[in-house]
């Protein structure tokens, strides 16, 4: 018996995308988008669109294998 998952299986319409593109400065970003248009992620600027793609593959390396964590506030204030 096949294990239910939480999400449906993503068909050709509901795929993420990486838009890579160049700014009116002349240099390169990346966004990630989910199918609705929502900005899930969005790189800084390179110089190099090499960079940019680079960027993608990082980004769904570290989503793959990232652990979620919770907690009660926002880390990024937190006192150090």
């Amino acid at each position: 018996m096949k294990a239910k998952t939480p999400f449906p299986p993503a068909g050709p319409a509901k795929v993420a995308k990486c838009h890579i593109f160049k700014t009116a400065k002349g240099e390169w970003m990346a966004r990630l988008v989910t199918p609705n248009g929502e900005i899930l992620a969005s790189s800084e600027s390179y110089t190099r669109k090499f960079n940019a793609h680079r960027w993608r593959d990082r980004v769904a390396l570290h989503a793959a294998t990232a652990t979620v964590v919770e907690s009660q506030s926002d880390p990024r204030k937190a006192k150090r």
